[in-house]
């Protein structure tokens, strides 16, 4: 959340000393760079799922197993990033190749270098910070990345301000990603020497490995697909500089969404270790009490989001944003909170097959619907969003987990329902009734107005809440005060 908050605080900089091209850039690049991760075909993600089955069953040397040969495919995954990296540097020094794929400003080639470099470390580091996931030792993990994560941001502030180039800023957060790494490997090496002592390679063990880590691996490419395709279709047609448009809104209502993300990520081995021991009960409960206050957070925080996001992004970063750029990062955004959460759930307990296919074809599909929706209007791109998502993972991913753990029902339906979207119309009302009093003269007094408006929508929010009985604040007050 720290991070989250601090990303908000150093956004202004970038505007200024790099641009809205550059900070395009850089976010086009960043979506390339989560095809470059692909590289390691689901082998992190199976990682985290072999080892958290084993430690549900005690069994150490299946853990020590799966770390050891994790860490050696994450190596060899980490040439084909080198070698993807480099062919594609290659082509972008042809004009006629970067002016195709509109990747022509003179920035690309170190800036792609910089990437590759960013996705071999992140490969490197992902496979200690999985084992520790599949463990359970999600405080050291928070903690941990959480740190990695301010000292990365602090560095590429700085290196924006210092050298004014994307790529320094790639360079910057990678530095930070080796330190995180260093550090999450000492903290397994202290914890549990045995995981790495010298044990011979298993052919058996890859295989594990490798057919686990499919089923992943498609989960992957759909996600990488269908939340870059936005980026790369607003390149496509407006260039690098009406990216800023869509990636700086949806930061700031991530600041929210991403907690949900987090949770979902850190849950993943919980469900593993539970679905080796046998109890179904305990997922089937927590899947149906935080599906619940999942949607009901994604209601209320896009209601907020929807009525002070253009003035506060306007005083921000001085860039303006229609509202309908702003609904289509509401569905964006609440589009990937919702299957990140889902697809936590079915990697845990290892039954995605189904899902990843759903998965790939949602972001093939995202980045049509959005590529054609682009060329009309950049604001309307949340429409393929959520009609590529209503053709397959709106349906199949909750489809998947109600086969798999026998839960009838998965979304709050009737009355709550309804409570929940009477709650989110109070917040909006409430806070745009604020905005609507008079228009500030100077950025401050825009902060200021949006933050009566926060603070107003706050209250409706608990207002109405307690009316509805959706929340019971007095036993949370009571719990907090003891």
């Amino acid at each position: 959340m720290s991070s989250a908050v601090l990303s908000i605080l150093i956004a202004p900089v970038y505007v200024k000393f790099l641009g809205l091209e550059k900070m395009g850039i850089l976010a086009v690049g960043q979506a390339i760079a989560s095809y470059l991760v692909l590289a390691n075909g689901g082998i992190n993600a199976s990682t985290t799922i072999l080892v958290s089955h084993a430690h549900g069953q005690g069994d150490w040397t299946a853990i020590a197993k799966a770390f050891r040969h994790g860490v050696l495919l994450s190596i060899a995954a980490v040439g084909l990033v080198v070698a993807a990296t480099i062919g594609l540097a290659f082509f972008l020094e042809h004009p006629t190749f970067a002016r195709v794929v509109r990747l022509e400003h003179p920035e690309w080639v170190p800036l792609i270098l910089a990437i590759g470099g960013q996705a071999a470390v992140g490969l490197i580091a992902g496979s200690f910070y999985n084992l520790h996931a599949g463990l359970q030792n999600t405080r050291q993990v928070v903690v941990l990345q959480g740190s990695v994560r301010i000292v990365g941001q602090l560095l590429s502030a700085g290196a924006a301000v210092l050298f004014g180039a994307a790529y320094a800023v790639v360079v910057a957060h990678t530095v930070a990603t080796a330190i995180g790494g260093v550090l999450a490997a000492l903290l397994a090496y202290l914890s549990h020497r045995e995981l790495f002592s010298p044990a011979p390679i298993e052919g058996g063990q890859a295989i594990v490995h490798l057919r686990t880590g499919a089923k992943s691996f498609g989960l992957q490419v759909g996600g990488a697909i269908g939340s870059s395709s936005p980026v790369f279709s607003i390149n496509h047609a407006n260039g690098a500089t009406a990216v800023p448009t869509f990636t700086l809104p949806l930061q700031l209502i991530n600041v929210v969404n991403n907690i949900i993300v987090s949770f979902a990520h850190f849950m993943q081995p919980a469900f593993g270790e539970a679905w080796s021991k046998g109890d179904r009960d305990w997922i089937r409960q927590t899947v149906v009490d935080f599906m619940e206050k999942i949607v009901f957070l994604l209601m209320v925080a896009s209601a907020g989001f929807v009525a002070v996001g253009a003035p506060f992004i306007r005083a921000w970063v001085g860039v303006d944003v229609s509202v309908m750029m702003l609904l289509s990062v509401v569905i964006v955004s609440s589009s990937q909170t919702l299957t990140a959460w889902w697809r936590s759930l079915l990697s845990g307990i290892n039954r995605h097959r189904r899902a990843a296919q759903s998965e790939i074809l949602n972001g093939f599909l995202i980045l049509f619907l959005t590529l054609v929706i682009c060329r009309k209007s950049i604001d309307a791109l949340g429409l393929g969003v959520l009609l590529a998502g209503a053709a397959t993972s709106y349906w199949v991913l909750p489809g998947e987990i109600r086969r798999h753990l026998d839960i009838p029902r998965l979304f709050p339906r009737g009355r709550k329902l309804l409570a929940m979207a009477a709650v989110s119309a109070a917040v909006y009302l409430s806070a745009l009734g604020v905005l609507a009093m008079s228009t500030p003269a100077s950025r401050v007094g825009t902060f200021v107005q949006v933050a009566a408006a926060v603070l107003t929508g706050s209250i409706a929010f608990v207002l109405s809440a307690s009316a509805l009985r959706l929340i019971a604040f007095r036993p949370l007050v009571a719990k907090w005060k003891t």
